[in-house]
Order: C-alpha cells, then structure tokens, then sequence
C-alpha cells in the first residue's frame, strides 16, 4: 500500500532524495554522506542519483537493514552515525547536528528526538551497539531495527529534549509513505 518508487517522486525539479542528500549536505559536521541501499536492480536509479550528487554508496542486504548499516559503517571506517531516511527530505538539521555532537560526547548507543514532527527526526547511532544487534537478533528483516535498541534493555537510549515547545509536533507526518503524503509535501515545498 505504500507509494512505489517513492525516493523517484519529483518535488519541484528534483527527486525525494535529492532533496534529501542536498539537506544532508548541510550538516556541515558530518565527515561521509553515505546512502546504503540493497543489491536490487530496483535500486540502481537510487544509486545513480547518489552518484550523480557525489555521495558514498553502499549496498547491501537487502532485508537486513541493521546488517547493511553496520557493514557500510565499517566500511567507511565510522564509530558513530547520524542514521537519516531518504524519504524525510524535511528532517531538521538543527537537531541532526544536535544529536550527532551528543552522540560523540557521550555513551549512548541511541539517541532520537520524537517530539519532533514525524519525518523531521533522524537518530545517532553508535556503530559497536549494530554489531551487538547482529548478535542477539534471530531473524534476518530487521526494517524495524529500533526495538532492538528499546525493548532489550542491553542499550543506553537517550531521548533529546526538546526544549523549544514550538518544535513539538509530534502529530504532525512529514514524511512520505503515501500519494497523499507527497501531494502534502509538494504543497509545502511550493509554498515555501
């Protein structure tokens, strides 16, 4: 029922996730963009366009995603990651920035902001904790990767406070998973 191809969708004159790596070309603290994909044929556009905007690609397994991130991690030699969906082109690079400047100074394995509108927050990720994941988990589709780090209680999690109560919308849906979803994105964009 979700929208196909939906990293495809033009939103003005470029694609979803074109307006995603240019916004992440804005966190100017990051050392590598990297997009991790699978080894689908299906992801070659994605690919090409990861190619064309001069960003890092991985690919990887196609259902595990915890596996693909922690391989990608390794492979650009990373010990932390700002972990961003391609399809949240409004992710708030403010608090990425934020989160990331935690994530280096403290011990959490997980940091998220979810009193953010849905689809502006992203998570910072201490690469060890993915391979303690690898570790414990019994199946291999691991697309809901954040229950790992939640309901085993083998990590430290920290929820950023949002301080700013005019940031807090947190039934709000920026992201897009559905036509409606874009036709919504599209509106904001052209307004903006």
């Amino acid at each position: 029922k979700r929208l196909p191809n939906k990293l495809l969708k033009k939103i003005g004159k470029k694609s979803v996730l074109e307006h995603s790596i240019d916004r992440a070309k804005k966190i100017k603290i990051i050392k590598n963009i990297i997009l991790c994909t699978s080894k689908l044929k299906q992801d070659d556009k994605i690919t090409q366009i990861a190619k064309k905007k001069k960003i890092d690609v991985y690919r990887g397994h196609q259902i595990d995603v915890v596996e693909r991130i922690y391989y990608a991690s390794l492979n650009y030699e990373l010990s932390h990651i700002l972990y961003i969906t391609a399809d949240n082109p409004f992710f708030d690079i403010f608090y990425a920035k934020k989160i990331l400047k935690k994530l280096i100074k403290n011990n959490f394995d997980l940091i998220r902001a979810f009193n953010l509108p849905y689809g502006t927050f992203c998570y910072g990720i201490k690469v060890s904790s993915l391979k303690k994941i690898l570790e414990i988990k019994a199946i291999r589709e691991s697309t809901n990767w954040e229950r790992y780090f939640t309901e085993t209680g083998l990590f430290n999690v920290h929820d950023l406070k949002i301080k700013n109560k005019n940031h807090r919308w947190s039934r709000l849906r920026l992201t897009l998973d559905y036509l409606e979803d874009l036709r919504f994105l599209r509106l904001i964009f052209k307004k903006l």
